[in-house]
């Protein structure tokens, strides 16, 4: 409903009275969710981080926090950081589709050589498996564009090819 004086409201007199340190996580996740909803992504950054680290948060739950911390970073500018997150999320063994997306996530996000090599071979091994056939163009997509990036045209153009 976009009532975000009313949330705001709300968070901080719930803030303003005793939150259980077992709860501490769930209002960080609740500050976070409204500052991304007002699109004020760094400002977000700091609650989500601590919502990652609350009890009881499922390995996909904390997988799903990386990936958007990831999106987040990236969006900000902050690619290295956003490497990092993408690699946190992988590491998570998420659901395939998720872990697919952070690894094309993550080649747009590699800032130095050594990076980017190590992830054109790992995408183009990816692209031979035949369980990441409806995958197909995205990785291309990527590899391409981690050439481009390289000013490589020539092998770019026969990624997107």
């Amino acid at each position: 409903m976009e009532w975000f004086y009313e949330s705001e409201d709300m968070l901080l007199k719930t803030r303003r009275d005793s939150v259980p340190k077992n709860q501490e996580g769930e209002l960080a996740r609740a500050q976070a969710n409204l500052l991304l909803k007002q699109n004020r992504f760094e400002e977000s950054l700091p609650y989500l981080e601590k919502s990652i680290k609350r009890k009881g948060i499922t390995s996909i739950e904390k997988a799903r926090e990386y990936y958007l911390m990831g999106q987040l970073y990236q969006a900000t500018g902050n690619n290295k950081t956003a490497y990092k997150y993408f690699g946190k999320t992988i590491s998570l063994s998420p659901p395939y589709e998720m872990e697919i997306n952070a690894r094309i996530r993550q080649t747009e996000a590699a800032t130095n050589e050594k990076n980017k090599k190590k992830i054109i071979r790992s995408l183009k091994r990816m692209s031979k498996s035949s369980k990441n056939q409806k995958y197909i163009a995205q990785l291309h997509y990527a590899i391409g564009n981690l050439y481009l990036s390289d000013k490589d045209t020539t092998e770019a153009i026969k990624a997107y090819e």
